[in-house]
């Protein structure tokens, strides 16, 4: 899934729904600009609790969420059941 968000910059998640392996792969074209991503974790795949986006509990109220830089001439890798939301800067559609 894509859309610009509100500071203008492309952000897409990246969903990994296989409970067996991982998911890799490799973005190319026009995205090779400076991004970020964070990770949503739980516990398990049927967890409804203690389950994270970037590194803080989503039932936060005050809610600030680790971004970490990511390069995207290696791979990306998705663990087995979890996503990962990156944004990219100066990208226009």
């Amino acid at each position: 899934y894509a859309c610009l968000n509100s500071g203008g910059r492309l952000a897409v998640a990246i969903l990994n729904k296989d409970v067996n392996q991982d998911l890799r792969l490799k973005l190319e074209g026009e995205l090779q600009r400076p991004s970020r991503a964070i990770a949503m974790t739980a516990p398990s795949v049927a967890s409804t609790t203690d389950i994270e986006l970037g590194g803080q509990a989503v039932s936060q109220s005050e809610w600030r969420p680790a971004w970490q830089p990511r390069s995207l001439r290696t791979a990306l890798v998705v663990p087995q059941a979890s996503a990962l939301l990156m944004e990219f800067e100066g990208v226009t559609l």
